[in-house]
């Protein structure tokens, strides 16, 4: 049986600009004895981190059993947040989200009418589809300063546009569980970053 001869070099190498970070560069060296050596690249580090922003309206909700349209109220959600992967296909992230009100609202009502933070996880099952939920914090709802507890579900598609960006569109479900029970269908557009 022969041995094998496996050599690891690490080689460190900075570029002269002081806004860029030092590249590193790991190469395998393999050889046997009397075979001539060979060189193989090894994987590049990968991005665990990623920060999203996201833009879209509540297409209908629904609280105490009446149904509302984006016909009947036109309120726009955006939301952004910061997250890790965890593994290539499962990610932390935790989001803010915002819901203002830009039409149909009541006399006097506040335009604010939603702030939630949400700490979910996603799946990435399929390629470039995922999903995701975990629990929504409310510190406003409904246009007034009253804690809100619920759930956040969410269905998305996220295609790479290219330097660690990503663009997509996504389907969140918000039901809110402590004031009143509400549930929400909110299609929104996206980009995302991973670094």
């Amino acid at each position: 049986m022969s041995k094998h001869l496996v050599l690891s070099i690490l080689i460190s190498a900075s570029v002269a600009h002081a806004e860029d970070k030092p590249k590193v560069v790991a190469a395998n060296l393999v050889s046997e004895p009397g075979d001539a050596p060979q060189i193989t690249a090894a994987k590049p580090a990968r991005k665990r981190f990623v920060t999203h922003a996201n833009a879209g309206v509540v297409a209908a909700s629904w609280a105490q059993s009446k149904l509302t349209t984006f016909a009947d109220r036109q309120t726009t959600v955006q939301a952004f947040g910061i997250g890790e992967y965890l593994r290539p296909d499962l990610r932390l992230t935790v989001s803010v989200q915002l819901a203002e009100a830009a039409g149909g609202a009541p006399a006097n009502a506040s335009t604010l009418a939603s702030v939630g933070v949400t700490p979910w996880l996603g799946w990435n099952f399929a390629g470039p589809v995922y999903i995701g939920a975990g629990p929504l914090v409310a510190p406003r709802n409904y246009g007034k300063n009253q804690l809100d507890l619920g759930v956040y579900s969410t269905a998305g598609v996220a295609f790479p546009i290219g330097g660690g960006f990503v663009a997509g569109a996504s389907v969140g479900v918000p039901v809110m569980l402590l004031v009143k029970t509400t549930v929400c269908v909110a299609p929104t557009t996206f980009v995302a970053y991973r670094f």
